[in-house]
């Protein structure tokens, strides 16, 4: 069964700590006030990737290409029509 694996840039991922707060992105306000009241919390080396950006605020990201990739036929963390998709979560 083919696997197609979605790799995503630098930043575009979701950050949580062990308590399940997300530390990773910033939310409109914070962005827009150029301040991230959570910026100590990305110190934390426990943090984890828990999802790729698919929306920002109202914008969507990577959701779009998500979903067409669903649409064609893999379907995210089993096996599809077409094959399975992996989101490639790092950090």
């Amino acid at each position: 069964m083919p696997l197609l694996v979605f790799l995503h840039g630098i930043f575009d991922f979701r950050l949580s700590n062990a308590d399940g707060e997300e530390v990773w992105l910033p939310t409109a306000s914070e962005y827009v006030r150029s301040r991230n009241r959570r910026t100590d919390k990305l110190l934390d080396p426990d943090l984890i990737v828990t999802d790729v950006i698919r929306s920002a605020s109202c914008c969507p990201v990577f959701k779009p290409i998500v979903d067409d990739i669903e649409r064609i036929g893999f379907t995210e963390g089993r096996a599809g029509e077409l094959g399975q998709l992996v989101l490639f979560n790092y950090d």
